[in-house]
């Protein structure tokens, strides 16, 4: 049974690949500010990848004015009712809605990388995310609108499934949980990034 996420009063698509992609685009892949909230859970309402076909229309700038109405009212509200600390609780409590949906959908294995380049490089060529999307489509043969729905965790299995066939990552099962916790603070470092999409190029590469 899928998973049902709400933020801002609005009911949150599955967050898939697409939905990353966008959020990078317009800077709200972590949002700091109550705007760039809006903006993020607006952008996970729709669709994968219908974000950028909506963004100009009138119907989209009249949905941007309702929701942040809607949230100034509940806010004046809980401020003459509550006071100050309610309103921070209500917005702090918005902020973790979005991070806990974007966890749900971003689950993957942990896993380790079986070999190491010692060169250092200087950095990944293109971000992580875009590096998925395109060794989905060269790779597996996956259509752009197929790897934009698949859900963020998904995407990435099937993109560390495919390294671990090769030869080049191994994916630790729930027995290797403690190793697991062990690496979990290196997962999404760019150290790690480049690490892994070395791996991939030396099966092949995808010109990254």
């Amino acid at each position: 049974v899928p998973a049902h996420f709400a933020c801002l009063g609005q009911r949150l698509k599955p967050f898939a690949l697409g939905h990353a992609m966008s959020l990078e685009a317009y800077g709200v892949a972590n949002p700091e500010s109550l705007p760039d909230l809006v903006l993020a859970v607006l952008i996970c309402t729709l669709e994968p990848g219908e974000f950028g076909r909506r963004a100009n229309s009138r119907l989209f700038a009249w949905q941007v004015r309702l929701m942040s109405w809607s949230i100034n009212v509940q806010i004046w509200w809980t401020l003459k009712r509550k006071g100050i600390a309610a309103v921070n609780e209500l917005v702090k409590g918005e902020f973790e809605r979005f991070a806990n949906y974007v966890r749900h959908y971003s689950e993957c294995p942990e896993f380790r990388v079986v070999e190491r380049s010692t060169d250092d490089g200087e950095g990944l060529g293109a971000p992580f995310i875009q590096h998925v999307r395109v060794y989905l489509m060269e790779k597996l043969g996956h259509t752009a609108a197929q790897v934009e729905r698949l859900t963020y965790g998904d995407a990435l299995l099937d993109y560390y499934t495919s390294l671990e066939i090769g030869g080049h990552l191994t994916l630790i099962d729930d027995k290797a949980a403690d190793e697991a916790e062990a690496l979990a603070a290196e997962a999404n470092s760019e150290e790690h990034h480049k690490a892994v999409i070395e791996a991939a190029n030396r099966m092949g590469g995808i010109g990254c």
